[in-house]
């Protein structure tokens, strides 16, 4: 299973669409209140539901170790349970000089978490980078393993165990690039060599069933 990366990322962009909607809103004195109050609101069960969808993503992910997993989740939990109280806060408030004040203590409480949320993606990301890399090797062996027999074996697959091993080569290429991703916690890197490397096993995993059939058509 591969972590949906583009989930847990939107998770920290919210925060910050949310802190500009937020500041916007609290200089605006001339501003509608049952109109400021409700996109307010609107905005913040936005967040909410970015950081619940990424906590759910991580809790479901098997590749990640489950001590990172639940420190993230405990954090990740931490926060979404601060912003829903600042939901019912806004929810409460009956002028425009209330909803203003308690926007800017949200605006400080994102600035002081938002760091939090980015270090607890990250290292989701970099985890789940390191294993995908550990588990893509152990695919390449299997399969250089069985292309080795294969080659002497099956001639008829000629083509196709040829067409595997020029994919061997691209995967190695990915892994080598992941790994050098995970040591210098370029996560950007790692989300787009992780979805290289799951689109590209499965393709490698449907040829050799392909060539098996052929070749190997009993086990």
């Amino acid at each position: 299973m591969i972590i949906k990366t583009h989930k847990i990322l939107s998770a920290s962009l919210i925060l910050l669409v949310l802190t500009t909607f937020i500041v916007t809103a609290a200089v605006g004195d001339n501003l509608d209140y049952d109109k400021l109050k409700q996109n307010t609101i609107t905005v913040m069960d936005i967040a909410i539901n970015k950081i619940d969808n990424a906590k759910n993503v991580i809790s479901n992910n098997p590749k990640i170790d489950e001590t990172i997993k639940n420190n993230i989740i405990t954090n990740l939990t931490n926060i979404e349970n601060k912003l829903t109280n600042y939901k019912i806060a806004v929810e409460g408030t009956t002028t425009l000089a209330e909803l203003n004040q308690l926007n800017m203590e949200i605006i400080q409480y994102i600035k002081d978490n938002k760091e939090v949320i980015r270090n607890n993606i990250k290292m989701a990301l970099i985890n789940l980078g390191q294993k995908t890399a550990e588990k893509a090797k152990e695919l390449e062996d299997n399969i250089k393993f069985m292309l080795n027999i294969l080659e002497r074996t099956c001639t008829s697959e000629a083509g196709k165990i040829n067409e595997v091993q020029g994919q061997l080569t691209q995967l190695d290429a990915h892994i080598v690039t992941l790994k050098t991703a995970v040591q210098s916690k370029d996560t950007t890197t790692i989300k787009t060599e992780v979805k290289a490397i799951y689109d590209l096993s499965k393709i490698m995993i449907v040829n050799m069933k392909e060539i098996k059939q052929v070749c190997l058509p009993e086990i």
